[in-house]
């Protein structure tokens, strides 16, 4: 009994390890999504994190960046398209947009954008080294 019990704590404590670096990276992007709303972002066009456990992965992530006045919302359908494909998906929100104002893009430089994307990139590479950045009206 006592080496069953040893059997299943170090498989617990694997599973922990293995798991701990995804939530990492999850935490890294979650964090960001807190931040947005506290800026006022609206729920549906907050950043978005697409993945389907239910379909082989492909150990690889996209990177969705949005147009000019746009949002996550709006890369909603084929982000869940490319997690169905079994890719991990990370959908982002450039700054100034729909943080309740159209005045607030008015603030922003294109380096704002650059380093946001940067930011993301960090953030992708942190689930995988297989990074496909993917934009649309950029």
């Amino acid at each position: 009994m006592k080496n069953l019990l040893l059997i299943i704590i170090l498989i617990a404590g694997w599973a922990h390890k293995a798991f701990a670096y995804d939530m990492t990276c999850t935490t890294l992007f979650e964090d960001q999504v807190r931040y947005k709303s506290l800026l006022g972002v609206p729920e549906k066009h907050l950043p978005r994190l697409f993945f389907n456990n239910n379909v082989p992965s492909k150990n690889s992530v996209i990177l969705l960046v949005h147009g000019l006045f746009e949002s996550p919302y709006f890369l909603k359908g084929i982000g869940e398209k490319f997690a169905d494909s079994g890719y991990l998906v990370l959908s982002i929100l450039l700054p100034g947009h729909w943080e309740g104002n159209l005045k607030a893009l008015g603030d922003i430089k294109y380096q704002n954008w650059v380093k946001e994307v940067n930011m993301n990139i960090e953030i992708a590479n942190c689930f995988s080294n297989k990074l496909i950045v993917a934009g649309h009206s950029l």
